[in-house]
């Protein structure tokens, strides 16, 4: 029972259509015993996502060896250095260079003797015909 607004409508309640009716409608017509355990199960609920979404970050901690703030660096960088994308992909330099001269990977950019790759490259290069990203997850798991 995910609740994300109080004064969301909720379209059915118990099997019954009660359209117009909101979840602090709902929550006010409770006894307070009822009021006690209905917050108790959201805090239950509440309780499980946050234990799901800790194993997510624990299991793309453990594949590509980077830690949670690394990889918010990453997501916020506009450039890519080799390395960042062999760490974060867990390939090694040689298969991005040779994915990049065969067009699985994109061309990197070079500044001097440094390599870059453009993060808006990288998702457009994984990105499918329908606009989603199912290619970098499939790669990524």
């Amino acid at each position: 029972m995910q609740i994300a607004n109080l004064n969301a409508p909720i379209p059915e309640f118990k099997g019954k259509d009660i359209e117009g009716t909101t979840y602090r409608d709902v929550f006010k017509s409770l006894s307070n015993e009822e009021q006690i355990v209905w917050l108790l199960s959201l805090i239950e609920e509440s309780n499980e996502h946050v234990f799901r979404l800790q194993q997510q970050v624990d299991y793309l901690q453990e594949e590509t060896g980077l830690s949670v703030e690394e990889l918010e660096v990453l997501q916020l960088k506009e450039l890519w250095t080799k390395d960042d994308v062999c760490r974060y992909f867990n390939v090694d330099d040689r298969t991005l260079r040779r994915g990049a001269e065969s067009g699985e990977w994109p061309n990197p950019i070079k500044k001097g003797k440094k390599i870059y790759y453009r993060l808006m490259d990288l998702k457009e290069n994984f990105r499918t015909k329908d606009g989603s990203l199912d290619k970098l997850d499939n790669y990524l798991s």
